[in-house]
């Protein structure tokens, strides 16, 4: 039996069940990590459309935590995402891409951000470069 580690890069948010989540902790230390509690209704139709493939353009989301659990805790929403395996790391490779000089030739980010209101209803913060990591077991 395996127990495949991974590791996400990604530019975006983490994303998590407001009915989860007690009021002083989506006020101080979720805010301070980037973790946006969202209506559970919300989450979970986010959560069945990455499980049915069936993610609008412009957005990723992978699950964070222990892959081996059906109720989804946690997940990573974005952009640019790069993913290795916990023990060998890689690139990361959207990080890259922005300490270039050079214009991007589309803000990905401004596109998910707009995707995310339009199909799901939700305004978002700024994104930020993020990391986090999901288990199988």
């Amino acid at each position: 039996m395996s127990n495949y580690k991974y590791a996400y890069g990604w530019s975006g948010h983490i994303l998590a069940r407001k009915s989860e989540q007690d009021e002083e902790d989506r006020r101080g230390k979720m805010k301070k990590l980037n973790v946006i509690a969202i209506p559970d209704k919300i989450f979970d139709r986010i959560a069945t459309d990455m499980g049915n493939c069936d993610l609008p353009a412009g957005i990723e989301v992978e699950q964070l935590g222990w892959l081996a659990i059906e109720e989804k805790y946690f997940l990573a929403s974005g952009v640019g995402f790069t993913r290795s395996f916990e023990y060998y790391g890689a690139p990361f490779d959207e990080a890259e891409l922005r300490m270039e000089k050079a214009p991007m030739a589309c803000d990905v980010d401004a596109e998910y951000l707009a995707a995310m209101e339009k199909h799901y209803g939700l305004k978002l913060p700024a994104c930020r470069l993020m990391v986090g990591c999901s288990s199988e077991h």
